[in-house]
């Protein structure tokens, strides 16, 4: 087992599916926020391949969303469906960012309203903690 000072285990989980640690590593965890990481994810009985663009959009959803286990609350009202419907046919993460973005606007939150839910929505993944300093790197669009 791993675990690094100062971060969740799913930090952790992140941070090692996404770095060149593993050969094939495969994440085992039955929690949805994991589906926010580019890996290979076994939930249950189900093997799912994640990729950076499954994995950005679930991460832009969650933004959208909140996710109140986790203690931040996104847009009001936003759900998961209407998260689906606002990233409607964006296939890059500066796609989906500006239809966060624009979604925020328009239900008059602040532009650092959205920077800060997909800041506590992200999972880390390799880069984003420096092992020398304990610091994360706080995603910036």
């Amino acid at each position: 087992s791993e675990s690094y000072s100062g971060l969740e285990g799913d930090d952790v989980l992140g941070i090692l599916a996404t770095s060149k640690k593993y050969p094939d590593p495969i994440v085992v965890s039955i929690d949805k926020d994991m589906r926010s990481v580019p890996c290979t994810l076994l939930a249950g009985d189900d093997m799912e391949l994640i990729t950076k663009r499954k994995a950005d959009r679930h991460w832009m959803i969650q933004a959208l969303t909140g996710d109140s286990t986790d203690n931040y609350f996104g847009i009001d009202k936003v759900g998961p469906v209407t998260a689906e419907k606002i990233l409607g046919e964006a296939k890059t993460l500066e796609q989906m960012w500006e239809k966060v973005v624009a979604a925020y606007e328009k239900k008059k939150y602040k532009f650092a309203d959205a920077v800060l839910n997909a800041q506590l929505a992200r999972i880390l993944r390799d880069g984003d903690f420096d092992f020398d300093t304990g610091e994360v790197s706080l995603w910036t669009p």
